[in-house]
């Protein structure tokens, strides 16, 4: 909200994360007490989701919140732990996740529209199964894993579960009448484009820039 009365922006992307699957990690749509929106112990100093024990001091927090946020750490740590597959994922916890997102991508919309900007939702591309090398195939799905694991949902359900999201954003776009950015399917699934299942390389960025601009233009176009 504060980043939206600075610039006074006209049009405002949203290109949500992989992160979001963290959302079918609830019990249900509401937000408990003296926790963060993914359910875990707010302390100062740190970003939302680090805080999982008390604050250990700013060096030691700062620590901790860049090796969680490396991807190189994330890899690192999902080879050396023993493997453990998700046979089958809890329908339930799937339809309070996939609500749960809804609201909060609802909220947000909302809260651009009301700076007077509009929002232009992108769908979200995700490489699995894509196509990979078998020597790549291992790296690309443990990185989905990183994701996956921790909510319960088995990695065939995965690309599902992100399409249920992307069809959310296509409807929300319809009911708020915004311009939509179609990446999901426009981005190649290969190396080339990302380095992971879900993660850009400059190709896979300037790939979803172009669909991003065209979105932005054809709505410029129909207000002149």
């Amino acid at each position: 909200a504060l980043r939206l009365r600075r610039f006074e922006p006209d049009f405002v992307s949203v290109y949500h994360g992989i992160n979001d699957l963290f959302e079918y990690g609830h019990e249900g749509v509401g937000i408990q007490p003296r926790l963060n929106f993914n359910g875990q112990l707010v302390a100062p100093f740190v970003y939302e989701g680090d805080a999982a024990h008390g604050s250990d001091g700013l060096l030691r927090e700062l620590e901790r919140a860049i090796s969680r946020r490396s991807l190189a750490w994330q890899l690192l740590r999902e080879r050396t732990r023993p493997a453990r597959e998700i046979a089958r994922s809890d329908p339930d916890r799937l339809a309070e996740g996939l609500e749960l997102y809804r609201q909060r991508y609802d909220a947000l919309l909302a809260e651009i529209a009301a700076s007077g900007a509009t929002a232009v939702p992108m769908t979200f591309a995700l490489a699995w199964p894509g196509d990979f090398t078998p020597e790549e195939e291992p790296r690309v799905r443990a990185s989905l894993h990183i994701w996956l694991d921790p909510v319960g949902i088995a990695l065939q359900d995965g690309p599902d579960v992100v399409e249920r999201q992307n069809q959310a954003i296509e409807d929300l776009s319809r009911e708020h009448d915004l311009p939509l950015a179609r990446v999901a399917g426009a981005v190649p699934h290969d190396a080339r484009h990302f380095v992971d299942a879900c993660h850009l390389t400059a190709a896979g960025n300037r790939r979803i820039a172009e669909v991003l601009a065209d979105a932005i233009e054809e709505r410029i176009e129909l207000r002149h």
